[in-house]
């Protein structure tokens, strides 16, 4: 996501693309949100369940010096992405049984 002090709402440009499925309203709010308090000004959501996507949500801006909207297939750099699989996979590895050796 692209980090910014000021929000796309504040900048009166918020743009908001996308579907939810029924009982995921909530998604869409908080992402809203999240520009309404200048979390961001661009960014994308997806999230899927039991196979199937549930939330698809992107808006806001790619380029503020441009006015480039965001699209729904850009590509995001995303730092630290490892840590969360990793943590999981020590978790697994601490269970009883899990891990034999030290």
């Amino acid at each position: 996501m692209v980090r910014a002090e000021q929000g796309c709402q504040d900048a009166g440009i918020t743009i908001l693309k996308g579907e939810v499925a029924a009982g995921f309203d909530g998604a869409r709010e908080a992402f809203e949100a999240n520009f309404r308090r200048g979390g961001d000004i661009g960014a994308a959501v997806c999230v899927y369940r039991d196979g199937r996507p549930v939330v698809d949500l992107w808006g806001g801006l790619a380029d503020t010096g441009t006015g480039r909207p965001w699209e729904p297939d850009m590509l995001q750099l995303v730092h630290s992405a490892t840590k969360g699989p990793l943590a999981t996979a020590a978790h697994l590895l601490v269970q009883p049984g899990s891990w034999t050796g030290y």
